[in-house]
Formats: C-alpha cells, structure tokens, sequence
C-alpha cells in the first residue's frame, strides 16, 4: 500500500481528502479542540467547504497565496482546509515577527487575501498601506472596518467545489532564515505533507482514537504538520493558543492526552511546574520533541514523571518533515552516547554525509555535511535561483549542518556551515539581528553568535565596538532593536570588544569568537 493511503486504503491526495474522508465514515468524531470549542470532522468539511466557495468567489483559486496571521485557534484548520481545497498555499506568518519582517513575508510570498486575529490588528494596521498585493483582508474577530470571517461566509454555500488539486501543488509556504539574512520562503508540495503525515505518524501511533495536543505554533512546520499527522488517522486535535505549562498539564489530564510534540525547553518548564506531581499522565503514549537535544537529566527526570515513549526528531523545513529519529528505546539515561546523536535516518530520506572540501560520500566518524534526498524534500526556496543552485544538487539537498555517522549508522550534529542560531526551536540569522543592532549610533561594529542556554538550546549574544562618545547600557540596545526585530531574535546577552577578530578578506572570524563560550563541549552546537 502507498504511503499516500490511509490504513484503511483509500487514497489520499491531499489534507482536504483526509477531512473529506472522515467527515464521510466518522462524521460525529472530534477533529479539533480549542477549549469548549469543537470541529467534528463533519463540521471541519462543511466549513472549510464555505471558506473555499468564498475564496473562490473572490477570485482565489489554484496557485493562489493566502495566509492566517494569529496565535493558536480553531479556526485556523477551517481556513487553512478551505484555502487548500480551493487550490491556494498557506503562507505561514510568524505572528512574532516585527510589521515590517511581516510585510517582506507577505509581499514576497505574493498572498492574496490575509486572515487576521484580534492580537495581530495592530501589526497589520501599520503596514497595511504596504500590502499592495492582498487583494482582501479578513477579521477572525470583529474589527471596525475589515469583514468579520463570519460575515465573509455567510453566504457562501458549505458543498464541495470539488476543485482537483494536483498532489505536487504547493500545500504550505513555511519561512526559513537563509545566508542572506532574509527569511526564504519554502515551499510543502501536497505530497510531501501526506507522505509525512502517513509515515511519521505511524512512527509515533497515531490511531483514530488519539488525542493529540497542538501547542507548536502553527505557522511553523512543527505546529501545522503535527496536526496534520493526527488528522490523517481522524483523531482529535487539541490545540492550545500557546505554551503555558500549567495549561498543558491541565490539558493532558482532562483530554487525556496520547501525543505531544514539544521543544526540550518546553519539557523542562512542565518538570519545574509545582503541579507536575499531581497531574495523571496515564493517558501520555508519546512524546515527539525537536529543536535541540534534551538535558541527560531533564529526560531521566520526564521519562520517570511522563511514563510515555520519546522520540528525537532532527529535521529542518525544507526536509518537511524528519531526517531522523532517535527511536523510543534508544532513549536511555543509562547509555548517554545515544542522547547526544540525532538517532538514524528514517526510512523514506536517503541521509549522507559529505565531505566540505571534495563532496565524497564519509565513513563512520569522518566530519562533512549533512545532505538528504526524498520526496519530501522542497523543490527549492520561493524566487532564489542562485541559492537553489548552490543548496539543492543532483536531487540533494544540502543542509549546511556538519556532523557525522557513528558506525552503528546514528547521526551525530558537530556544527553547521551557516552561522544559524537554533533557539528554542526558532532559527534565527545572526545577520538579520546584526543588521539591526549596527544602526544603533553607539554601535560600530557587532557580530552576532549562539552561546550555549541550559533552557533554549542557544542564545543570542551580541559583541559590539562602541563607539567612543557614545554611551549606552546593554538594555537600551536591546530596546533598540526590539521594534525592528521579533522578541525571540533579540540578544539575550552583550559583551565588548575594542575591535572584532576578522580574516585578510575582512570577514568576521565568528569561530574565534564563538570558541571561549563552547570550552568544554564536544560540539559547537547544543
């Protein structure tokens, strides 16, 4: 049977043809739970069918761009479904990101009609006369003068348009940091999400009866892609607006929930919660996390607390999904040389490391770059030819991760060959932030790098030359760049220099700087 059929057989193109088929043989079961809101998956079809009709109405239809710009809510699925129905890509918005990061997304991502929730008014409202391109704005709450979604579908019929969809259209449009400092757009074939679904879903249990706890965000592939792993199989997604530990162990108690995808800091802020003694986690079979590696002692202390599977998932965007897993079994405090790999490649990504210097294929041990090869891979970033040449080659995807196999066929992350910081599950580019912080008046030169964080993975920490007649406190650059950055891309400490280290051709030698802050470690990386 083809990973693109569900257990039962029948096919599935597309995420829209999993609602369908539920809403046909379970129409009464849960898809979606957002506090005393439900989505059966009847419900899930028949709206999603009228925001399709009224996307069509207005003129969206097949390769059209449209994006939902809110934390967690249920009505995300509804639109996203109903978009995809029609044939439009989601095009995912950090709701995070400062108005003018959001408008390059939108702009550049070419989308048409813009769904926004009541948190987010104030950010489309600055930039809103630079939207050009979005044809139609729409509230998911009442706004004074954009149409409240509710309004928008009134009259809209709830039958299927019955649109085909080609399963190699573009599904999702995630936003990645690339060597320019500009996010790049990533664009998630149809395909490439069931094949996902279907695969890593069976990995970690899906079944019909799981519940499913949403609390990644869902403008990230975590978020939105996890719930599609649960839906293929018509589970119950629960979905939380964000993290907030006592929340989810609420949740998990009173759900009853199977499965959660979480980042490790997530994990430590439940442990050091005062209720996670109190909370029943009979119900917990497996916990996905992802990001960076777990705390020896924070997974000892989760696995005797949780009693549940945990999974490692090592991936990036543009592989949509795993490149590896480190399995359930091999999560052991007993055994910590496991810990620290990234586990072996799944079935469905052909994984080598390469060498930097020549490109052959390294033996066990032997350091070069990771490079993948699946039908789950993206064709290539949103209108970057000359990165596409250089990062996707002969059907492979370089990942500009270092690392290497150990001779039992683990995956172990040494460094990367990008400069990218990975902080509590969110990529940032030091030279967004860097770009930034350098018009500060004070500033005449930075460097940006990640040291270590015992809680994100990494943090962001800034290495400025003042300037001599300028006096500044670390707070006020901070404060600087807090209107022009995303509060997660903001330096988390600064140090001084008189001048930065640099090679003949003037580059920044960030090794150097980097170095006195890993002494100890055994990869450049955490």
């Amino acid at each position: 049977m083809s990973t693109a059929e569900h257990v039962t057989g029948v096919r599935l193109a597309t995420m829209p043809d999993a609602v369908r088929h539920f809403s046909a043989t379970t129409p009464n079961q849960v898809a979606f739970r957002f506090g005393t809101e439900e989505l059966t998956y009847a419900d899930l079809d028949r709206v999603s069918n009228r925001v399709a009709n009224a996307l069509e109405r207005d003129g969206v239809g097949v390769g059209s761009r449209f994006a939902i710009v809110d934390k967690n809510r249920i009505e995300f699925f509804s639109l996203l479904y109903g978009g995809q129905k029609v044939g439009g890509a989601h095009v995912a918005v950090n709701w995070r990101l400062a108005p003018a990061e959001m408008a390059h997304i939108i702009d550049e991502g070419e989308v048409e009609v813009l769904f926004v929730g009541a948190d987010l008014f104030d950010k489309i409202e600055a930039i809103e006369a630079e939207l050009t391109g979005v044809r139609s704005i729409v509230a998911l709450d009442a706004h004074g003068r954009w149409p409240e979604v509710g309004e928008w579908i009134a009259d809209a019929p709830d039958t299927d348009p019955a649109i085909e969809i080609d399963p190699e259209d573009v599904a999702f449009q995630f936003y990645t940091s690339g060597t320019t400092g500009l996010p790049k757009g990533v664009p998630i074939t149809h395909a490439a999400v069931v094949m996902g679904s279907a695969e890593l879903g069976g990995v970690f249990g899906f079944q019909s009866e799981s519940s499913s706890l949403v609390v990644m965000p869902t403008f990230h592939v975590a978020g939105a892609l996890w719930a599609g792993q649960a839906t293929y199989r018509g589970a119950t997604n629960v979905i939380m607006r964000e993290f907030e530990p006592g929340a989810v162990l609420r949740s998990i108690e009173s759900d009853g929930i199977t499965h959660a995808l979480l980042v490790p800091a997530m994990i430590q802020f439940l442990l050091e919660h005062p209720n996670v003694q109190n909370t029943d986690f009979s119900t917990l079979q497996t916990v996905a996390y992802g990001g960076s590696p777990i705390a020896p002692k924070h997974l000892g202390d989760a696995l005797d607390r949780f009693g549940c599977d945990f999974f490692q998932n090592y991936g990036l965007t543009e592989t949509g999904g795993a490149v590896s897993l480190l399995a359930a079994e091999d999560h052991d405090p007993q055994r910590p040389e496991l810990l620290a790999s990234a586990g072996r490649p799944v079935a469905w990504m052909e994984t080598e490391v390469r060498d930097l210097a020549d490109g052959h294929v390294c033996g066990p041990r032997e350091i070069g770059e990771i490079c993948t090869r699946s039908p789950m891979n993206t064709k290539g970033y949103w209108k970057q030819p000359t990165v596409n040449e250089l990062v996707f080659r002969d059907g492979w995807f370089h990942t500009g991760d270092v690392g290497y196999f150990d001779e039992h066929g683990y995956l172990f992350l040494h460094d990367r060959v990008k400069d990218m910081i990975v902080s509590g599950g969110e990529n940032i580019y030091p030279a967004e932030v860097e770009h930034v912080l350098v018009q500060h008046p004070g500033v005449v030169d930075v460097a940006v790098i990640g040291i270590p964080s015992d809680t994100w993975g990494e943090a962001v920490h800034a290495i400025v030359v003042r300037r001599p007649d300028v006096d500044f406190s670390d707070e006020e650059l901070v404060e600087f760049a807090r209107t022009r950055l995303a509060g997660y891309k903001l330096p988390k400490s600064v140090s001084y220099l008189d001048e930065l280290p640099r090679n003949p051709t003037g580059k920044i030698l960030k090794t150097a700087l980097r170095e006195p802050y890993w002494v100890g470690r055994t990869r450049a990386i955490n």
